[in-house]
């Protein structure tokens, strides 16, 4: 994904797009609460054990621990390939995320509208007048801080432009680049 992201020319933090960092959040939530066959890949993050060194963090206090099941625990299904992991993540953001609705949330992992904690993300335009609700991106080590107020509204514009475009290349039944014709 960050290689894609990257050629594309939407993973550069200091010209408001979104940073390596911040596509291994979207990565990591998408393979929570995409509806991929057997099941969510990856549990919540409250599902995780704490290191030792970490457990008198008061910004992470609300980890569980690895005791209760997460969504995949059990689940035994077929592998999935990388490209058709990417295919649906493609497909997810592009088609199924609300980002006026929607916080991504790896700590929660699952989809929800933005706690009330979170600083809403409004991406206004570069003539000043118009404005867009942003990425709204949870920081998993402190819920109150929003890690996708470095996007600006074109960079939001591009974004949502490579997602249709990849998207689209990837929902062909027969790859553009492949030279034979039905």
């Amino acid at each position: 994904v960050k290689r894609w992201a990257k050629h594309r020319g939407i993973c550069h933090a200091a010209k408001g797009h979104l940073s390596p960092y911040l596509w291994t959040l979207l990565t990591i939530y998408f393979l929570q609460v995409a509806g991929l066959e057997g099941g969510a890949l990856l549990p919540p993050l409250e599902h995780f054990r704490l290191p030792r060194s970490l457990e008198g963090n008061a910004k992470m206090s609300s980890a569980k621990g690895v005791i209760e099941d997460s969504p995949s625990s059990d689940k035994k299904g077929e592998a999935t390939s990388p490209a058709a992991l990417f295919k649906a993540f493609l497909r997810f953001y592009a088609q199924d995320f609300d980002i006026r609705k929607e916080a991504i949330s790896i700590r929660l992992g699952r989809r929800a509208p933005p706690h009330v904690s979170l600083p809403l993300h409004i991406a206004v335009s570069a003539d000043g007048v118009s404005s867009e609700v942003g990425l709204n991106i949870e920081d998993p080590l402190d819920r109150r801080r929003n890690l996708g107020d470095c996007t600006t509204a074109w960079s939001l514009g591009r974004l949502r432009e490579e997602f249709a475009r990849a998207h689209s290349l990837c929902s062909q039944p027969e790859p553009p680049w492949s030279g034979s014709s039905s």
